[in-house]
Protein backbone atom coordinates (compact mmCIF):
# COMPACT_ATOMS: atom_id res chain seq x y z
CA UNK A 1 0.00 0.00 0.00
CA UNK A 2 1.36 3.41 -0.98
CA UNK A 3 0.55 6.71 0.80
CA UNK A 4 0.43 10.02 -1.02
CA UNK A 5 -0.08 13.31 0.78
CA UNK A 6 -1.86 16.27 -0.76
CA UNK A 7 -2.89 19.57 0.79
CA UNK A 8 -6.06 18.31 2.53
CA UNK A 9 -6.23 14.56 2.03
CA UNK A 10 -4.20 11.44 2.43
CA UNK A 11 -4.61 8.97 -0.43
CA UNK A 12 -4.12 5.28 0.22
CA UNK A 13 -3.52 3.59 -3.13
CA UNK A 14 -4.56 -0.02 -3.43
CA UNK A 15 -4.68 -2.41 -6.34
CA UNK A 16 -8.35 -2.02 -7.29
CA UNK A 17 -9.53 1.10 -5.47
CA UNK A 18 -8.39 4.34 -3.92
CA UNK A 19 -9.52 5.29 -0.45
CA UNK A 20 -9.45 8.95 0.57
CA UNK A 21 -9.17 9.83 4.22
CA UNK A 22 -9.48 13.35 5.55
CA UNK A 23 -6.21 14.83 6.72
CA UNK A 24 -5.92 15.18 10.47
CA UNK A 25 -5.45 18.93 9.95
CA UNK A 26 -8.89 19.58 8.47
CA UNK A 27 -12.26 19.47 10.23
CA UNK A 28 -13.96 16.04 10.26
CA UNK A 29 -16.33 15.68 7.33
CA UNK A 30 -17.88 12.68 5.63
CA UNK A 31 -16.88 11.89 2.08
CA UNK A 32 -18.42 9.59 -0.47
CA UNK A 33 -16.77 8.71 -3.75
CA UNK A 34 -19.17 6.98 -6.14
CA UNK A 35 -17.19 5.05 -8.72
CA UNK A 36 -20.19 3.54 -10.53
CA UNK A 37 -21.06 5.96 -13.35
CA UNK A 38 -24.68 4.80 -13.53
CA UNK A 39 -25.18 5.41 -9.80
CA UNK A 40 -23.54 8.83 -10.00
CA UNK A 41 -25.79 9.73 -12.94
CA UNK A 42 -28.88 8.62 -11.00
CA UNK A 43 -27.84 10.86 -8.11
CA UNK A 44 -27.43 13.81 -10.48
CA UNK A 45 -30.80 13.10 -12.14
CA UNK A 46 -32.54 12.84 -8.78
CA UNK A 47 -31.03 16.12 -7.61
CA UNK A 48 -32.09 17.85 -10.82
CA UNK A 49 -35.66 16.50 -10.61
CA UNK A 50 -35.95 17.57 -6.95
CA UNK A 51 -34.25 20.90 -7.51
CA UNK A 52 -31.69 20.21 -4.78
CA UNK A 53 -28.00 19.49 -4.49
CA UNK A 54 -26.73 15.97 -5.06
CA UNK A 55 -25.91 15.74 -1.35
CA UNK A 56 -29.46 16.69 -0.35
CA UNK A 57 -31.00 14.31 -2.89
CA UNK A 58 -28.83 11.41 -1.72
CA UNK A 59 -29.51 12.26 1.94
CA UNK A 60 -33.28 12.25 1.36
CA UNK A 61 -33.11 9.00 -0.61
CA UNK A 62 -31.03 7.35 2.11
CA UNK A 63 -33.42 8.55 4.84
CA UNK A 64 -36.40 7.12 2.94
CA UNK A 65 -34.57 3.84 2.36
CA UNK A 66 -33.54 3.63 6.03
CA UNK A 67 -37.13 4.25 7.18
CA UNK A 68 -38.33 1.44 4.90
CA UNK A 69 -35.58 -0.96 6.04
CA UNK A 70 -36.18 -0.17 9.73
CA UNK A 71 -39.93 -0.67 9.28
CA UNK A 72 -39.35 -4.04 7.59
CA UNK A 73 -36.93 -4.99 10.36
CA UNK A 74 -39.62 -4.27 12.96
CA UNK A 75 -42.13 -6.34 10.97
CA UNK A 76 -39.60 -9.18 10.73
CA UNK A 77 -39.07 -9.01 14.50
CA UNK A 78 -42.82 -9.11 15.13
CA UNK A 79 -43.13 -12.16 12.85
CA UNK A 80 -40.24 -13.89 14.67
CA UNK A 81 -41.87 -13.15 18.02
CA UNK A 82 -45.15 -14.65 16.79
CA UNK A 83 -43.31 -17.79 15.64
CA UNK A 84 -41.58 -18.11 19.04
CA UNK A 85 -44.93 -17.67 20.80
CA UNK A 86 -46.40 -20.46 18.64
CA UNK A 87 -43.46 -22.77 19.49
CA UNK A 88 -43.85 -22.04 23.21
CA UNK A 89 -47.60 -22.80 23.02
CA UNK A 90 -46.91 -26.12 21.23
CA UNK A 91 -44.29 -26.99 23.84
CA UNK A 92 -46.61 -26.12 26.72
CA UNK A 93 -49.40 -28.19 25.12
CA UNK A 94 -47.04 -31.20 24.95
CA UNK A 95 -46.49 -31.24 28.74
CA UNK A 96 -48.73 -33.93 30.20
CA UNK A 97 -51.27 -32.88 32.83
CA UNK A 98 -50.03 -33.39 36.37
CA UNK A 99 -46.36 -33.22 35.34
CA UNK A 100 -44.08 -31.67 37.98
CA UNK A 101 -43.32 -27.98 37.64
CA UNK A 102 -39.86 -26.60 36.93
CA UNK A 103 -39.52 -25.62 40.57
CA UNK A 104 -40.47 -29.11 41.74
CA UNK A 105 -37.92 -30.70 39.40
CA UNK A 106 -35.17 -28.34 40.59
CA UNK A 107 -36.12 -28.96 44.23
CA UNK A 108 -35.77 -32.72 43.71
CA UNK A 109 -32.38 -32.36 41.97
CA UNK A 110 -30.64 -29.72 44.14
CA UNK A 111 -30.37 -29.01 47.85
CA UNK A 112 -30.91 -25.63 49.56
CA UNK A 113 -27.32 -24.62 48.67
CA UNK A 114 -27.79 -25.30 44.97
CA UNK A 115 -25.66 -28.45 45.08
CA UNK A 116 -26.78 -31.70 43.43
CA UNK A 117 -28.45 -34.12 45.83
Amino acid sequence: MRMEHSKNKIKLARKKEDVYLPSTKEAPMGALNIKDKAVAEKARRLAKLKGTTITEAVAEALEASLRTAEHRSKLDRAARERRVDEIVKRFQASIPPGAPSYEEIMEDMYDENGLPK
